[in-house]
């Protein structure tokens, strides 16, 4: 009775081990909170959103004569090279923190710079149609 008391607690402690263990490692994102797990879908449409929003705002601001031909093309070439990081890292299907705060230092650098070059005072020249002809 006491062999087989021992032998139950035994097989009832190895399987409470190797289900706490299991937990642990399904949850998702355990090891670099939240981002690399079955949740890490967040993260990418994070960036992606981020991403549609700076080319929206580059946009806008090139359209309202906020931002010159050149300002605009200088931030929608750093705004490449981020997308381009972000194929990169999504390429194994997962970000893991490194790359996601990689990726977020950049797009706020970026932003940055959009709101800056828009806020400044230079006036991008309006584009007109005909102008050649407009000083008869």
């Amino acid at each position: 009775m006491k062999i087989q008391a021992l032998a139950f607690a035994a097989i009832a402690a190895a399987v409470a081990s190797i289900a706490s263990v299991g937990a642990a490692e399904a949850r998702p994102g355990w090891a670099d909170h939240g981002w690399s797990g079955p949740g890490n879908g967040r993260a990418i449409i994070t960036v992606n959103r981020r991403i549609a929003n700076q080319h929206r705002r580059i946009r806008r601001a090139r359209r309202q004569g906020r931002l010159t031909r050149g300002e605009a093309r200088r931030v929608r070439f750093e705004l490449s090279h981020i997308r381009g990081f972000r194929r990169s890292y999504w390429r194994d299907g997962r970000l893991n923190i490194r790359e996601r705060r990689h990726l977020t230092r950049l797009l706020n650098r970026n932003s940055r710079r959009i709101q800056r070059l828009a806020s400044n005072r230079r006036i991008a020249p309006r584009r007109q149609r005909f102008s050649r002809y407009n000083g008869f």
